[in-house]
């Protein structure tokens, strides 16, 4: 695992489906200030969405305790079609 520079990590849900057109969310230019999100239809669908309701999760790198629940926010490098282990 490394941490990209100590960015935070953000972290989108699924889209609402207010469009038929399946599509995913993008997420460029993070910092610690703020970040960019767009959404991105399938290459062979016009290009064009209506608008979306999307939940994120932003939170710098480190291990987290949320009432009870834990968590660890970090990266993974070279993450490719092949299973990786990672151990916390």
């Amino acid at each position: 695992m490394f941490l990209q520079d100590n960015l935070p990590a953000v972290i989108t849900s699924p889209l609402s489906y207010n469009d038929p057109n399946p599509g995913t969310t993008r997420v460029n230019n993070i910092s610690e200030s703020g970040f960019d999100l767009s959404v991105q239809e399938w290459d062979y669908d016009d290009g064009v969405h209506n608008e979306e309701e999307i939940s994120f999760f932003y939170a710098e790198p480190g291990a987290y305790n949320f009432g009870g629940l834990q968590a660890e926010i970090g990266f993974l490098d070279d993450v490719n079609h092949i299973f990786k282990s990672f151990e916390f």
